[in-house]
């Protein structure tokens, strides 16, 4: 459950839960009145959320050994499941799933079976994707036949900005690191450092063919004239920015979304997934807050001012009425208002992180969370100028933190309720 003092933000949240239910059809479907496919990259997106919102841990099971069901001899994997042959191995992007949704099975239940049982298709897989998938005269980079879907360039310029290889060499990124770190925690080393390695010839690509120095920013391998965020935000994100051009990327960032977009994010899903996951963890959570409310096209809070009573297929009421892959939003509710976060060290809430972020504007957020361990909650209220009150409930045989700017306290299991002040 989630809810705030906000109206705009829980009509959000209820449209992202309503849109991810209505599309629960033994497998994750993109849309449960058109295509009724299993598309992969609409699970890359939305299945987090879903976990946050709806037990998925069964659904999930079932669905990745439909994934690897679609995997051929040598490794390559379809971009839906089940799979209806169309274009196996084109898109690293899609068919990442295959490990996206095992690692947030790990991060929300701590199971660890899916990457044990998988481990080996999971290497095939990614063993296929630098034999076919490489650009062996731009080594690191990823060809893929899909991109940023729904980004508010389709719909207003009529043409994308390209970025297919980008996009995909950095999610691929972000799965041999998520692979790396399983390896680590399985006892597989050799594993773990031929996919560390692997990641950093992978950052090596990206920086030799998608970094513009001067201009400090990604591009894609097809000139564009405009700054693509979708690249830049997923760069972040990932943490494939190299140290020195952190700061003066970031201040891009943010004048791209602030200054030339007029408060709005000018990208898809993939942009959404990770602009809601960096800006709030690092002091940006008010402008993340400011994008979802804004009431003028594209945005959430223009969707719903529209009358949306589910997450629309992009920025437009043109094609599909009901898709839950921008859904990653809802992420922000939880894990950046109200504070519930896992910890990927202690797994499946275990230990948990309390990181709230006390937005100007929202009176109260309140979030609770029935996790494998018991039910977790946490909700804050203004109470006066510049304080707020944290009340979060922590289950039997838990532990955990509770982490501010410059700041963390300790906590064990039962009630407790903090005075913080967000004045230094």
């Amino acid at each position: 459950e989630f809810i705030s003092s906000d109206t705009i933000l829980n009509k959000v949240h209820e449209i992202c839960r309503k849109s991810l239910i209505f599309n629960l059809h033994s497998v994750p479907t993109d849309c449960p009145h058109r295509e009724k496919n299993g598309w992969l990259g609409d699970a890359v997106t939305g299945m987090e959320f879903g976990m946050a919102n709806y037990d998925l841990a069964a659904l999930m099971t079932k669905f990745t050994r439909d994934i690897f069901d679609t995997q051929d001899e040598e490794g390559r994997l379809a971009i839906i499941a089940p799979d209806n042959s169309y274009i196996k191995g084109g898109s690293t992007l899609w068919s990442s799933a295959a490990v996206h949704i095992p690692w947030y099975m790990y991060c929300y239940y701590g199971d660890t079976r899916l990457f044990e049982q998988y481990w080996d298709k999971i290497l095939l897989w990614i063993e296929s994707a630098w034999k076919y998938n490489n650009i062996p005269e731009k080594d690191g980079m990823m060809k893929d036949v899909l991109n940023d879907w729904v980004t508010p360039y389709d719909q207003s310029h009529g043409f994308k900005p390209g970025g297919n290889e980008a996009i995909a060499s950095m999610n691929f990124f972000l799965v041999l690191k998520r692979m790396a770190f399983m390896a680590e925690r399985l006892g597989k080393k050799e594993d773990q450092k031929m996919l560390a390695a692997q990641a950093e010839r992978v950052q090596r690509g990206i920086q030799t063919w998608c970094f513009n120095e001067e201009k400090v920013e990604y591009h894609g391998l097809t000139p564009f004239e405009e700054f693509i965020p979708v690249l830049n935000i997923m760069a972040l994100d990932f943490g494939i920015v190299p140290e020195k051009y952190k700061t003066a990327l970031e201040r891009r960032m943010i004048k791209n979304i602030v200054e030339e977009k007029n408060n709005h994010l000018w990208g898809g899903v993939f942009a959404i997934q990770s602009a809601y996951e960096y800006l709030p963890k690092n002091g940006y959570a008010d402008l993340a807050y400011n994008l979802i409310v804004e009431k003028t096209w594209p945005s959430f809070g223009w969707m719903v001012g529209q009358g949306a009573t589910t997450l629309w297929e992009g920025f437009t009421e043109e094609s599909s009425d009901i898709h839950h892959f921008m859904g990653a939003v809802d992420n922000y509710f939880y894990r950046h208002l109200a504070g519930i976060n896992f910890d990927t060290d202690s797994p499946g809430f275990k230990k948990i992180i309390f990181r709230p972020n006390f937005v100007p504007g929202v009176g109260f957020a309140k979030a609770s969370y029935q996790s494998i361990q018991g039910k977790i909650s946490a909700q804050w209220e203004a109470v006066e100028n510049g304080k707020y009150e944290y009340k979060v409930s922590v289950p039997n045989n838990c532990t955990a933190t509770v982490r501010l700017p410059g700041k963390e306290i300790q906590l064990t299991s039962g009630e407790h309720k903090i005075l913080l002040s967000t004045k230094k």
